[in-house]
């Protein structure tokens, strides 16, 4: 007779053990992502405290850095060991380390100009990662977004541009390299309000010297895209405010081109001396101050700061020799105006304005 089996018996039993699998497994699961959240939660935190640090740094706040640093230390244990448990086992660290492996070669091709190499790597980072779905490869996934974006600007394809940088603020909103590069692609295409917002997000997320660059970006684009001169001058000024000598004075002569174009001369005067008082070697500042001079009918003084411009502008650089030579006429020396005209036509730029002036030279002496 054949073995006869008592499958109630045999069945409950089964059932039981998947159930037990079924429970324990569901705790795994709910372990791990409570562990990954707060890995994301510290890693956040840990960020913030960097920036602060660093801003407290910047002003020399001694008791502020230190909170900041004591915190943050107590933060790092906790994160060292959050990442030791989100490592897991020899195949998921085997896999992290491929992601980071691919957004490194990404990265070296990209220094290399090897553009297409470069999509492919940081792409193949990407897609693993997504794949992995792991916190420990959330900043190499991030970085190849913004290496794409890095790649698509230099290939001047801002579409593409745009769509990886949307992926990365997406990804990581609290991250502010993501909206500066998103800024620019929108600048590049003319979507100038969107850019302004992209410019504004990364400033507000940034500290230290990004924090700068960020405004100063996003004030060339008030001035000189969306002719917001009063906005423009407003974004300088905060940025003299936290330094007067960012890009070697640069950004007073930036506030003293909103300031002329808002009418308002006296204000461009101070802000031009004081980029003078920075640079002297900088040709700008003294290039809009013969501006201001001749309407002013300042003329010997319009050639005067023409003079201090040509001496470290490029040669014969157009805009100044007319500015000297609208000095010159207004001294009532017709020849020298006259050979600084001629001398601005070589200049593409100031071609055709230096032709308009000889015509009206020649007229004024019919």
């Amino acid at each position: 007779m054949g073995l006869i089996v008592n499958r109630k018996k045999t069945i409950i039993p089964f059932i039981a053990l998947l159930v037990s699998v079924f429970v324990f497994s569901s705790i795994v699961i709910a372990q791990s992502a409570q562990t990954q959240e707060r890995y994301q939660q510290v890693a956040n935190q840990i960020k913030d405290l960097i920036a602060k640090m660093g801003e407290a740094s910047a002003s020399n706040d001694i008791d502020a850095y230190n909170k900041h640093k004591e915190e943050h230390d107590k933060l790092m244990s906790e994160f060292q060991t959050l990442t030791e448990a989100l490592k897991g086992d020899a195949e998921t660290v085997r896999k992290i380390n491929e992601v980071k492996g691919l957004f490194n070669d990404g990265k070296s091709a990209y220094r290399i100009s090897r553009y297409n190499d470069a999509i492919s790597k940081y792409n193949e980072a990407v897609q693993k990662g997504l794949a992995l779905g792991n916190p420990l490869v959330n900043d190499p996934v991030y970085e190849s977004y913004v290496g794409l974006a890095l790649v698509y600007n230099k290939q001047k394809d801002y579409t593409k541009m745009k769509e990886a940088c949307t992926r990365a603020v997406d990804m990581d909103p609290n991250t502010a390299k993501g909206f500066y590069y998103l800024g620019i692609s929108e600048e590049k295409v003319g979507n100038f309000p969107n850019a302004e917002r992209a410019y504004a997000k990364a400033a507000e997320l940034a500290s230290g010297a990004n924090k700068k660059t960020f405004k100063y970006q996003l004030g060339i684009l008030y001035l000189d895209k969306m002719k917001n001169f009063s906005q423009a001058a407003q974004t300088f000024y905060s940025i003299i405010e936290i330094d007067p000598a960012y890009k070697n004075g640069k950004t007073f002569t930036y506030l003293g081109r909103a300031y002329l174009e808002a009418k308002q001369a006296e204000n461009a005067v101070n802000a031009f001396q004081q980029a003078v008082q920075i640079n002297g070697r900088d040709w700008q500042p003294h290039f809009y101050m013969a501006q201001i001079h001749n309407s002013k009918r300042e003329f010997q003084q319009a050639v005067t700061s023409a003079n201090e411009g040509l001496k470290y502008s490029r040669k014969n650089h157009g805009g100044l020799l007319i500015e000297r030579g609208l000095g010159y006429k207004g001294l009532g020396q017709k020849v020298k105006a006259l050979d600084d005209f001629n001398l601005a036509k070589n200049d593409r730029q100031y071609r055709k304005l230096a032709e308009h002036h000889i015509l009206v030279l020649k007229e004024f002496d019919k």
